[in-house]
């Protein structure tokens, strides 16, 4: 079939007669109806920016523009402290996204009354391990070790320090509970074993079974304070000598 005019069209019966039929109004109606494609403006799209300048500008925004928060000292006086940011040398890439389950600030800290109370200072002995960056840390039998005491009564509690803890005072840590589904609460620690934060109740995503692994709960704590030392995790309402924790920080 080839068009022999706009309003008409060429057909070839089976006879071989050669036709020449107005097309159906409805399809001329529908030809008109159909919507142009709007002119191309070159100018307009020489103004979007390719990939490279995108991240060049958005660079930029972010050395102009850097992240800060406001937070009080124990004496009143209200510090604005810029925002740590990670590099290249600490094993951090900017275009992975970390979702953490808690924060661990200076605006967050415990009161001072509570840091100078000394509730920790007699378990120094119980610090017989330390955790190292980007070196894992097995964590056993809570039950068998010393206890921590609550207001409750004694709970098991593992407690371990923190060495070669970043000079920009930002990392990440992570904590992997396996083979218990028990409340635990975490204590961080500064200097002389005095508290800086305390976490009732750790929340937890749990990770399902795979072929690689059992399944395990985790929880990732974004920290952000240099004077951290040392960590007490406690299970406020007890535990099996089955449950075991792996401690990474970077």
């Amino acid at each position: 079939m080839a068009g022999a005019a706009d309003d008409y069209f060429t057909w070839v019966d089976a006879e071989g007669r050669i036709h020449n039929s107005p097309r159906p109004q409805t399809e001329r109606e529908a030809e008109t109806d159909k919507p142009s494609r709007p002119p191309v403006d070159n100018a307009a799209e020489s103004r979007y920016l390719s990939e490279d300048e995108l991240q060049k500008k958005l660079q930029q925004e972010r050395q102009q523009h850097k992240p800060f928060y406001v937070w009080v000292d124990e004496q009143g006086v209200v510090h604005n402290q810029e925002t740590p940011q990670g590099t290249a040398s600490d094993k951090e890439t900017d275009d992975q996204e970390v979702l953490t389950d808690h924060t661990l600030i200076p605006p967050l800290r415990v009161s001072a009354a509570i840091r100078n109370a000394g509730c920790c200072q007699e378990y120094r002995n119980a610090f017989h391990v330390s955790s190292s960056r980007y070196e894992p840390l097995l964590l056993q039998r809570a039950e068998a070790g010393i206890p921590f005491r609550t207001s409750s009564g004694q709970r098991p509690a593992w407690y371990f320090t923190l060495r070669n803890f970043p000079a920009s005072g930002e990392a990440m840590l992570s904590l992997k509970l396996r083979r218990s589904t028990d409340r635990l609460a975490l204590v961080a620690l500064g200097e002389n074993l005095k508290p800086l934060y305390y976490l009732p109740e750790v929340r937890f995503q749990l990770q399902a079974e795979t072929w690689s692994h059992e399944a395990y709960r985790e929880a990732v704590i974004s920290v952000q304070d240099k004077a951290l030392r040392a960590v007490i995790l406690y299970f406020p309402d007890g535990t099996s000598n089955a449950a075991t924790a792996e401690v990474e920080w970077r």
